[in-house]
C-alpha cells in the first residue's frame, strides 16, 4: 500500500492507535510520562547509532508515538473530582452555544467560582427556553443557585448515548437553575473565540439587515461561517438524505478558495527579500483566523491543518506530497490541538473523505479519459463523489444506519458551482459588513441559495433512493473498512493475489451478517420501555416485533430498537392488563383497572398513567414478586411506591431512572 509507505502516515497512525488504546488501559498520567521520556532519551542517545539491518530502532519510534497519544489524552481528559452536594452558587462563563431544544437553551460553560471558592470545569448547562430574552453569548457570564447533576445515560436501549458523547468533549455533570435562580452578569472578561462569537454575530445581522433571512440565511452562515445552529430540522434531513451533507461544513474546498485568493492578493510581496516569509506568516494567519471565526469545527481544523502545510510548500516553491499533509495535519491537531477529535463523529468522516480521495481518484479518473472538456469535468466529479462517499460508507452506516442512493446527482449539480457560490459568499458578506451591499446583488445571491435548497429538497424527496434503517454494528464497520482498504489497493496495481484477498474479506462480511441473522432468529425478549406520558411493551420474536401502546404514533426509541436488533416486521396491538411471557404473568394496572380482580401472585406488575390504589393493600393482596412503574406516572406516586416496596423487601423498578427494563422470568 503506497499510502502507507510515508512516514508521518506510520507515526499519525502509531498516535491514533495509542489515542483510541487509552480508552481500555487504565495507567497514571505520571507512569505514561516516565515512559515516553524514557523513549524519547532512548532515541535521541541511539538516533545515530541505529543499525539499518535491524527494526529495533523503528519499532522504539513506534511504542513511543503509542506512548504520547496515550499520554495526549491523559493529560486533556483528567475526570474531575466530585462537585459539592446540594444547592450552591455557581459563578460560570458560558463557552459554546448548543442547538437548543423545544424546551430549553442549552450551553457547555466554564465553571470560575463555587460559593466564593476559585474552581474549574466544564458543564452543560441547561436553561429553560423563554422566547422574550435572548440567548446568552459565548464570554458572557452568569451566577446561578442550582444543584449539579449527573447526565444520565439513555433510558432506551440502542438510543444515542449522550452522556458518552459529552465525555469525549470533557463533560461530565449538568447544571439546570430554575427561571429566576440565575442573573446574567453585564461585566464579562473577553476570549478570543468570544470576539470571534461576536464577529460572526456581527456578519450575521449585516446579512440579515441586507435582506437575508429564513433557511437562505441560515445555509449562507453554514456555508461561510461554519455556523449551523439556526439550520431548521427539515432543511438538515433534505441535505442529509440527498448526500449533499458535506457542502454545509466548512472544509478543504473552502479554505483551499480563501488561501488561493489571498496567495494571488499577495504575490506582490515575492519580490522582496524578505517578503516571502511575511507572506507566508500572513497566509497562515489568515487561515487560522479564518478556523477562529467558523468555530474550530474538525473539518475546518482538518482543512485549515492541511493548508497551512501546503502554503509552506508554496512558500518553498517545491511539489508537495498529499498524504504527508494529510498525516502531518492530522498529527498535529491530535497532539497539540484536541486528541479528543478522534472519537467525533465529523473528525472521522472528514479524513476518511479526503484520504479515500487522494488515495482512489487519481486510479480511478485514469480508467476513462474522454476527450470533450464536459465529459472528462463530469467523468472527473462523478469519481470525486463516488471515492468521497466510499470513504465515509462504513462510517456512514455505523453512526447513521443510512445512504443516500442519489448523493452523485446532488454533488453533479452542486458542486460545479459551490466555488463560485463560496466566493461570492465572502464578496456578498464583505460588502455586507461594510453597509455597500446592493439590493440586486443580494436578491440575486438569496436566489441561488434559495435554488439550491429548493434542488436538494426534491433530491430528498426521491425516497426509493434512500436506503434506511440499515442494521450495522462495529464488526462490521472494522470488516468494511478493511474491504475498502481492500479495493483502493487492488485499484494501485491489480493481481490475482490483491482481488482474492478483497474477495475474502467480503466472504468475511458476508459470513458475519448470516451469523447476526440467525442469532437474532432466535431471539424471543419483553420490553418495558421508558416513555413520556404513556406506556409501551416491545415483544420481539426473531426479527419481527410487536408493540403494544395506546399510542398511534411510533416513538423514536421505537426506531432504534428495530435497526439495533435488526427488525424487519412490526405491527401495533392495543395496550390490555394481562400478558403471559414464558409461563410467567405480566399484570398492567392502569388508572381505571379493577385491580381487585386482577390474577393473584404475578410474576411482573406494571402501573401505568397513576392509578389510584392503595398499593400496600393491594401487595398483600396479590403479592406480586416485582413492581415495575413506567414514565406515565407522577413523580409523587412513583416515590410512594418505591418507599412501600422497599418496607416489604420487592423488587421496585422506575424506567425514569433506571431506564427499560428487559423482563426475565429467571431473574
Amino acid at each position: 500500500m503506497t499510502a502507507l509507505r510515508f512516514i508521518p502516515i506510520q507515526l499519525t497512525f502509531c498516535l491514533a492507535f495509542g489515542i483510541g488504546l487509552s480508552r481500555y488501559i487504565d495507567i497514571q498520567t505520571w507512569i505514561i510520562l516516565l515512559l515516553v521520556l524514557s523513549g524519547l532519551c532512548y532515541l535521541g542517545i541511539h538516533y545515530n547509532q541505529r543499525d539499518r539491518h535491524s527494526y529495533t530502532f523503528e519499532i522504539a519510534v513506534a511504542i513511543t508515538v503509542l506512548l504520547l497519544g496515550i499520554l495526549s489524552i491523559k493529560l486533556t481528559r483528567e475526570k474531575p473530582d466530585p462537585w459539592p452536594q446540594g444547592t450552591h452558587q455557581w459563578h460560570l462563563k458560558i463557552r459554546k452555544v448548543l442547538k437548543s431544544t423545544a424546551y430549553s437553551d442549552q450551553y457547555l460553560a466554564d465553571i470560575l467560582h463555587i460559593n466564593t471558592n476559585s474552581s474549574k470545569g466544564q458543564i452543560l448547562l441547561n436553561l429553560t427556553a423563554d422566547s422574550s430574552q435572548r440567548r446568552l453569548l459565548i464570554d458572557q457570564e452568569l451566577i446561578a443557585m442550582a444543584e449539579m447533576e449527573a447526565i444520565r445515560p439513555p433510558l432506551n436501549p440502542h438510543q444515542f448515548n449522550y452522556k458518552t458523547y459529552l465525555q469525549e468533549l470533557g463533560v461530565y455533570s449538568r447544571l439546570r437553575p430554575a427561571p429566576g435562580s440565575y442573573q446574567v452578569l453585564s461585566a464579562n472578561s473577553n476570549t478570543l473565540p468570544g470576539i470571534a462569537a461576536s464577529f460572526r454575530k456581527m456578519l450575521t445581522d449585516s446579512l440579515h439587515s441586507s435582506g437575508f433571512k429564513g433557511q437562505e440565511l441560515a445555509i449562507i452562515q453554514a456555508l461561510l461561517l461554519g455556523d449551523r445552529i439556526d439550520i431548521e430540522e427539515d432543511t438538515y434531513t433534505a441535505y442529509k438524505n440527498a448526500g449533499a451533507i458535506h457542502i454545509l461544513a466548512v472544509s478543504g474546498l473552502h479554505v483551499g478558495i480563501l488561501l488561493y485568493i489571498f496567495h494571488f492578493l499577495l504575490g506582490f510581496l515575492d519580490r522582496s527579500p524578505r517578503g516571502a516569509v511575511f507572506k507566508l506568516i500572513l497566509l497562515v494567519t489568515i487561515l487560522w483566523s479564518y478556523a477562529l471565526i467558523a468555530g474550530f469545527t474538525p473539518s475546518v481544523l482538518r482543512a485549515v491543518a492541511m493548508f497551512s502545510f501546503v502554503a509552506y510548500a508554496l512558500y518553498l516553491n517545491r511539489p508537495s506530497n498529499s498524504f504527508n499533509i494529510l498525516a502531518l495535519s492530522m498529527f498535529f491537531i491530535l497532539l497539540l490541538i484536541n486528541p479528543g477529535l478522534l472519537f467525533q463523529v465529523g473528525f472521522q468522516l472528514s479524513y476518511a473523505a479526503v484520504l479515500c480521495i487522494l488515495w482512489g481518484y487519481p486510479r480511478i479518473c485514469r480508467l476513462w479519459s474522454p476527450k470533450n472538456l464536459i465529459l472528462r469535468r463530469t467523468w472527473q466529479l462523478t469519481v470525486v463523489s463516488f471515492t468521497a462517499q466510499l470513504g465515509v460508507l462504513p462510517l456512514s452506516l455505523y453512526y447513521f444506519h443510512q445512504f443516500p442512493g442519489l448523493f452523485f446527482i446532488s454533488n453533479l449539480l452542486i458542486i460545479p458551482f459551490l466555488g463560485i457560490i463560496l466566493g461570492g459568499g465572502i464578496f456578498i458578506t464583505i460588502l455586507a459588513a461594510v453597509g455597500s451591499l446592493p439590493k440586486f446583488l443580494a436578491a440575486l445571491y438569496h436566489s441561488i441559495i434559495h435554488t439550491q435548497n429548493q434542488l436538494v429538497h426534491w433530491i430528498s424527496d426521491q425516497q426509493d433512493f434512500i436506503f434506511s434503517e440499515i442494521s450495522f454494528d462495529f464488526p462490521m464497520l472494522i470488516i468494511s473498512v478493511c474491504l475498502v482498504i481492500s479495493f483502493l489497493w487492488c485499484l494501485e496495481k491489480p493481481s490475482l493475489r490483491r482481488i482474492l484477498i478483497g474477495c475474502w474479506i467480503f466472504l468475511i462480511l458476508q459470513l458475519y451478517s448470516i451469523f447476526v441473522l440467525l442469532r437474532t432468529s432466535e431471539e424471543e425478549n419483553l420490553w418495558i420501555m421508558h416513555q413520556g406520558s404513556k406506556t409501551q411493551l416491545l415483544h420481539q420474536a426473531g426479527q419481527s416485533m410487536t408493540i403494544y401502546t395506546n399510542d398511534d404514533i411510533p416513538a423514536r426509541s421505537t426506531r432504534a430498537f428495530s435497526i439495533g436488533e435488526n427488525i424487519r416486521r412490526q405491527q401495533h396491538r392495543s395496550l390490555g392488563n394481562f400478558y403471559e411471557y414464558r409461563r410467567a404473568d405480566l399484570v398492567i394496572v392502569g388508572k381505571n383497572t379493577p385491580v381487585y380482580q386482577l390474577t393473584l401472585n404475578p410474576r411482573w406488575v406494571l402501573l401505568t398513567n397513576s392509578p389510584n390504589l392503595h398499593l400496600d393493600r393491594w401487595i398483600d393482596h396479590n403479592n406480586p414478586q416485582m413492581i415495575i412503574a413506567d414514565g406515565s406516572n407522577y413523580h409523587s406516586y412513583v416515590d410512594r411506591w418505591r418507599k412501600s416496596c422497599q418496607d416489604r423487601g420487592i423488587p421496585f423498578h422506575y424506567t425514569g431512572t433506571d431506564g427499560a427494563l428487559l423482563l426475565d422470568p429467571g431473574d
